[in-house]
Protein backbone atom coordinates (compact mmCIF):
# COMPACT_ATOMS: atom_id res chain seq x y z
CA UNK A 1 0.00 0.00 0.00
CA UNK A 2 2.68 2.03 0.39
CA UNK A 3 4.48 1.67 -2.43
CA UNK A 4 0.88 2.60 -4.21
CA UNK A 5 0.75 5.92 -1.98
CA UNK A 6 4.17 6.31 -3.10
CA UNK A 7 3.71 5.59 -7.34
CA UNK A 8 0.75 8.03 -7.22
CA UNK A 9 2.62 11.13 -5.55
CA UNK A 10 5.22 11.13 -7.94
CA UNK A 11 3.10 10.23 -10.80
CA UNK A 12 0.96 13.53 -9.68
CA UNK A 13 3.71 15.54 -8.74
CA UNK A 14 5.24 14.94 -13.05
CA UNK A 15 2.47 15.89 -14.45
CA UNK A 16 1.50 18.76 -12.25
CA UNK A 17 5.40 20.00 -13.16
CA UNK A 18 4.70 19.21 -17.24
CA UNK A 19 0.75 20.53 -17.24
CA UNK A 20 0.98 23.31 -14.20
CA UNK A 21 -0.96 25.68 -15.97
CA UNK A 22 -3.89 23.51 -17.23
CA UNK A 23 -4.33 22.53 -13.11
CA UNK A 24 -4.76 25.74 -12.03
CA UNK A 25 -7.93 27.50 -12.31
CA UNK A 26 -7.92 30.99 -13.57
CA UNK A 27 -10.89 33.08 -11.44
CA UNK A 28 -11.81 36.04 -13.49
CA UNK A 29 -12.06 39.09 -12.12
CA UNK A 30 -14.78 41.69 -11.85
CA UNK A 31 -13.77 43.60 -14.86
CA UNK A 32 -12.97 41.09 -16.81
CA UNK A 33 -16.66 39.05 -15.84
CA UNK A 34 -18.63 42.86 -16.38
CA UNK A 35 -16.74 43.16 -19.76
CA UNK A 36 -17.67 39.72 -20.80
CA UNK A 37 -21.66 40.81 -20.30
CA UNK A 38 -20.59 43.65 -22.09
CA UNK A 39 -19.70 41.83 -25.51
CA UNK A 40 -22.96 39.53 -25.06
CA UNK A 41 -24.73 42.53 -24.77
CA UNK A 42 -23.48 43.98 -27.71
CA UNK A 43 -24.00 40.78 -29.38
CA UNK A 44 -27.35 40.47 -28.53
CA UNK A 45 -27.94 44.04 -30.73
CA UNK A 46 -25.75 42.94 -33.65
CA UNK A 47 -28.03 39.36 -33.63
CA UNK A 48 -30.88 41.34 -33.79
CA UNK A 49 -30.80 42.63 -37.28
CA UNK A 50 -29.77 39.23 -38.45
CA UNK A 51 -32.83 37.28 -37.25
CA UNK A 52 -35.78 35.72 -38.55
CA UNK A 53 -38.82 37.69 -38.04
CA UNK A 54 -40.12 34.57 -36.04
CA UNK A 55 -37.56 34.78 -33.48
CA UNK A 56 -37.82 38.36 -32.69
CA UNK A 57 -39.23 37.96 -28.99
CA UNK A 58 -36.03 35.95 -28.54
CA UNK A 59 -33.65 38.06 -29.65
CA UNK A 60 -35.64 40.77 -27.92
CA UNK A 61 -35.97 38.56 -24.38
CA UNK A 62 -32.40 38.11 -25.50
CA UNK A 63 -31.34 41.65 -25.41
CA UNK A 64 -33.36 42.52 -22.78
CA UNK A 65 -31.55 39.37 -20.81
CA UNK A 66 -27.59 40.96 -21.09
CA UNK A 67 -28.99 44.44 -20.80
CA UNK A 68 -30.50 43.80 -17.26
CA UNK A 69 -27.19 41.25 -16.20
CA UNK A 70 -24.89 44.20 -17.68
CA UNK A 71 -26.77 46.97 -15.52
CA UNK A 72 -27.02 44.86 -12.33
CA UNK A 73 -22.87 44.68 -12.52
CA UNK A 74 -22.28 47.65 -12.85
CA UNK A 75 -24.31 48.55 -10.16
CA UNK A 76 -22.87 45.83 -7.86
CA UNK A 77 -19.42 47.13 -8.55
CA UNK A 78 -20.23 50.80 -7.99
CA UNK A 79 -21.04 49.79 -4.29
CA UNK A 80 -18.33 47.83 -4.26
CA UNK A 81 -16.11 50.74 -5.42
CA UNK A 82 -14.76 48.71 -8.49
CA UNK A 83 -13.66 50.66 -11.14
CA UNK A 84 -11.91 49.93 -14.43
CA UNK A 85 -9.33 53.04 -13.88
CA UNK A 86 -6.93 54.08 -10.95
CA UNK A 87 -9.74 56.21 -9.12
CA UNK A 88 -9.10 60.29 -9.77
CA UNK A 89 -7.93 59.68 -12.98
CA UNK A 90 -10.74 61.60 -14.50
CA UNK A 91 -11.57 65.18 -13.93
CA UNK A 92 -15.51 66.00 -13.86
CA UNK A 93 -14.23 68.64 -16.65
CA UNK A 94 -12.99 65.57 -18.67
CA UNK A 95 -15.90 63.45 -17.84
CA UNK A 96 -18.00 66.07 -19.01
CA UNK A 97 -16.40 66.68 -22.30
CA UNK A 98 -15.68 63.37 -23.46
CA UNK A 99 -17.60 59.90 -23.32
CA UNK A 100 -14.71 57.52 -22.78
CA UNK A 101 -12.50 57.15 -20.05
CA UNK A 102 -8.88 58.46 -20.50
CA UNK A 103 -5.74 59.68 -17.93
CA UNK A 104 -6.84 63.23 -17.07
CA UNK A 105 -5.18 66.39 -19.17
CA UNK A 106 -2.11 67.47 -17.11
CA UNK A 107 -2.41 70.92 -15.67
CA UNK A 108 -0.29 73.86 -16.59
Amino acid sequence: MKNLWFFLHTWYRRVKSRCGPFFIRQVPSAVDIIDQARKDWQEANREFDLVDSELTDYIIFKINTAERRLVALLQWARRQGITAWPAGSLTPEVREQSNHPGPAPEAS
